[in-house]
């Protein structure tokens, strides 16, 4: 995303209090890092992306499952697995906090 312009909108109250509480949560930085997030997962739903997760699956993950099927101690345990992806969800919420 290039560039940032202010908006001012009207949301009912329960979306207002939804957004004020997810800042207040610590979930988010900021009620524009929340809308951005909702507005991005938006896109995702109306199928914005699906070229690019079709690119992603051809250029990463195939080759990813051809390797593991040449070299299956590649592999590493569940355990590993779990922690390293929560060390990166933890990563992509502190910088999703930081769009706003």
């Amino acid at each position: 995303m290039s560039g940032t312009r202010a908006l001012t909108i009207e949301l009912p109250e329960e979306m207002a209090d939804m957004i004020a509480e997810k800042v207040r949560s610590g979930e988010y930085q900021s009620e524009s890092a929340v809308v951005v997030d909702g507005l991005l997962s938006l896109g995702l739903e109306d199928g914005a992306h699906d070229a690019e997760i079709d690119r992603w699956i051809e250029t990463e993950m195939v080759p990813m499952l051809e390797a593991i099927d040449a070299n299956p101690s590649l592999l590493i345990p569940i355990d590993e697995a779990w922690e390293q992806i929560e060390a990166h969800m933890d990563r992509a919420t502190k910088n999703s906090g930081d769009r706003g």
